[in-house]
């Protein structure tokens, strides 16, 4: 037995002097969000309007098609989605759920990932420095969406 552990051996603790610690409280099914996991109103604005811009910016930074034909049912179902994403994205906003938003948003930067990812390689365009540009462009908003998810996840109710 060490000598740290021998000078401890017959301290007692009284647990009356001990404070006690809440239990962690989760919200119940059904159970209305409260104001901690609400979005305030730039954040709403943010996720309503990043998209939007993220569309913009990459339409800008693209140079014209190397092959305009190059796999139009893999760009029109990517498309579609990601359409689909932004609006979701935006609705779930108005809802002001951290939470939901942000997995929606989530959802909207994985298809534009894809469409980023998808272009060169299915030689719609050439791989160059614009490409990297419109990958910075696409990668900003998720990682604000992980922060905005991360937050959700970790306060307490």
């Amino acid at each position: 037995m060490t000598d740290s552990r021998r000078a401890t051996l017959g301290r007692a603790v009284d647990l009356g002097q001990v404070a006690s610690i809440p239990p962690r409280r989760t919200a119940a099914p059904g159970e209305p969000l409260t104001a901690r996991d609400s979005l305030d109103r730039g954040q709403t604005l943010t996720f309503i309007t990043m998209w939007i811009v993220v569309v913009f910016l990459a339409s800008a930074l693209e140079p014209p098609p190397a092959n305009p034909n190059a796999a139009p049912v893999l760009a029109a179902v990517l498309t579609t989605l990601f359409i689909a994403g932004i609006g979701a994205t935006a609705l779930l906003a108005l809802t002001r759920s951290r939470s939901h938003t942000a997995v929606a948003s989530l959802y909207t930067g994985t298809v534009a990932l894809a469409m980023t990812i998808a272009c060169p390689a299915v030689g719609h365009h050439h791989l160059a420095p614009w490409w990297f540009a419109q990958l910075a462009v696409v990668m900003a908003p998720i990682i604000w969406s992980l922060g905005q998810l991360r937050i959700a996840r970790t306060r307490e109710l």
